[in-house]
């Protein structure tokens, strides 16, 4: 049988007691998100009013904040547009990585073998850096800045992990896998002096750049339980978050690590792999993006035990294969991808929807607190789209189109908001690093885009 027919005999399986259905499919959001997280977002954009009228206040120091709480009540709503579309960088092989330094001032993109370091400053985005990878298999497959911008970290299918100081040209490989697994993702500490990242074999692994050595490893060391995403909690860099094709969200408290690789608590929720984490950094709220088509926003305070999670098997999504490129619509794959089944147990606040993330290892991230209050969700997707999520209401903000063509959609695996400007950045398999900034015409997007628009903030 071949494989697109497998999905259509799984209609009459009888599905388990920890899933239970939607009576009514929720567009973008099964909750609202608490209420900490709403204070947040709009303690950061405030209410709504002209510009004018916010720039008058500024100049008469009518702000009781400080000068910059000022910038994202003025800058949230200079979303990037279509109007404002360019492509920055192409090239002869598929994108696989792109993200802006923190300061914004510099942006790193790999394919399969090649790294590029380029200088944002410029109009043309100079090129600072580029150089091929020869000793890996595959692809390099993710990529970190340094908190000050000095170097940067990337992994690939390969026994190292790779450094390159972007000050002093230093570029060397760091032995960390001895049981030939592959790191499929990598993050600096918040002070930078150490790297995390999460294997293939699910092992998560700390080294120390002061002492040039694994100074903790933890997991199961399990065969074929890969690691697809690892990300810190907040600046103190205790806190460890991973997740995998197990469809868990683990959390790992580095003073406290458990002999038998046990995580401190969990999140459950989503009924597919878990492809990419991103903090929020206020070490409470995370986002996953995931296999079975949804980004769910989670708090901290609802983590879980082992004891607690719910039986997920058997799996209803069990012969399904994301990297075919095929989201079944009906059946009970089609309840899963639709959000009309959810797990009974579900610990998340909120769940967004309308991407895809299928093919490879879709990227999601926050927009930036200084300029958007972080009132937004950034995510690729397998249909050649960016997507831009409200927060608060879970409606699309913006749907970026470039990467799909009409003979067929190319899969946007990494998008970066810059920290500083109305600008994004996606990095596709078509070989394209595309940038969208706001222009002058965008408010004239929201007439057009066939998507519901960003809300008003109270």
């Amino acid at each position: 049988m071949s494989f697109s027919h497998r999905f259509f005999h799984m209609d009459a399986e009888v599905l388990p007691d920890s899933y239970v259905p939607v009576e009514t499919p929720p567009k973008a959001l099964v909750e609202q998100p608490e209420q900490d997280i709403v204070l947040s977002i709009k303690s950061h954009v405030g209410k709504s009013a002209s510009h004018p009228n916010l720039l008058a206040k500024r100049e008469l120091g009518l702000y009781p904040t400080s000068p910059g709480r000022v910038l994202p009540r003025l800058a949230h709503t200079f979303l990037p547009s279509e109007r404002g579309f360019h492509i920055a960088k192409r090239f002869k092989s598929p994108g696989f990585n792109g993200k802006y330094s923190r300061q914004g001032s510099m942006f790193a993109a790999t394919t399969r073998e090649r790294v590029y370091i380029y200088d944002t400053r410029s109009p043309e985005w100079a090129t600072i850096k580029s150089f091929t990878e020869d000793s890996i298999r595959w692809a390099i497959v993710d990529v970190d800045w340094a908190p000050d911008d000095s170097a940067i970290i990337y992994s690939a299918w390969s026994t190292y992990v790779f450094y390159y100081n972007v000050q002093t040209k230093v570029h060397h490989q760091i032995p960390v896998n001895s049981d030939r697994s592959c790191a499929f993702s990598i993050r600096f500490s918040p002070r930078g002096n150490e790297f995390v990242c999460g294997t293939t074999h699910n092992r998560i692994l700390l080294y120390n750049f002061e002492s040039q050595k694994i100074v903790s490893a933890f997991g199961t060391g399990t065969k074929r339980k890969d690691i697809n995403s690892v990300e810190f909690s907040d600046e103190t860099g205790n806190v460890v978050y991973t997740a995998g094709d197990d469809k868990l969200i683990k959390v790992w408290d580095r003073r406290i690590i458990m002999t038998d690789g046990e995580p401190v608590g969990y999140f459950q929720g989503h009924l597919e792999g878990v492809t990419y984490l991103c903090s929020k950094g206020d070490g409470r709220h995370l986002i996953s993006n995931s296999k079975d088509q949804s980004i769910k926003l989670w708090d901290v305070r609802r983590v879980c035990s082992r004891s607690q999670l719910a039986c997920v098997k058997p799996n209803p999504t069990k012969g399904w294969d994301y990297r075919h490129r095929i989201i079944p619509r009906t059946g009970n794959l089609g309840k899963v991808f639709s959000g009309a089944l959810r797990l009974d147990g579900d610990s998340s606040i909120s769940t967004y929807r309308g991407h895809q993330v299928c093919e490879t290892l879709i990227r999601c991230a926050f927009s930036p607190l200084s300029t958007t209050g972080q009132a937004y969700i950034l995510s690729g997707s397998a249909d050649g789209n960016v997507y831009v999520f409200d927060v608060l209401s879970g409606a699309v903000a913006r749907k970026l189109r470039h990467h799909a063509t009409a003979v067929r959609d190319v899969s946007v695996r990494d998008v970066s908001w810059h920290p500083n400007l109305p600008e994004v950045a996606s990095t596709g398999f078509d070989g394209v690093v595309g940038r969208w900034s706001h222009t002058a015409e965008s408010a004239q997007d929201d007439d057009d885009d066939d998507s519901s628009g960003g809300c008003e903030y109270p």
